[in-house]
């Protein structure tokens, strides 16, 4: 028996909050969370986040949350091809957090 998971990627931009991004193993410019659906992508973003999510009373917060629409992919969100693989760590600009709990550092773009 084959089963089909349809699953959601939200992404989210990093505020340059206090003149600086946090780019290390979770999180980078930005941060895409695949989930089962927009509420689990949520809440997977949110716990990945917490640790990086200093506030700057001029800049505001660091995270916004996960945008699911505004980017060129079909209703549910980005799609893998919005995502290439680098080949110097420092060419990345996105962390891509998948459901089976894997990451990797690569490079983002909504072209």
């Amino acid at each position: 028996m084959k089963r089909t998971l349809d699953t959601v990627i939200g992404i989210a931009r990093q505020n340059n909050s206090g003149g600086f991004f946090i780019d290390n193993e979770d999180v980078s410019v930005f941060v895409a969370v695949e989930g089962t659906g927009q509420q689990d992508a949520h809440r997977r973003f949110n716990y990945i986040v917490e640790p990086h999510s200093s506030y700057c009373s001029c800049c505001g917060e660091r995270w916004y949350g996960l945008d699911f629409t505004e980017w060129p992919a079909p209703d549910n969100g980005v799609t893998m091809e919005n995502f290439t693989d680098v080949e110097d760590d420092d060419e990345a600009n996105c962390v891509l957090h998948l459901l089976d709990g894997t990451k990797k550092r690569c490079r983002y773009s909504d072209d």
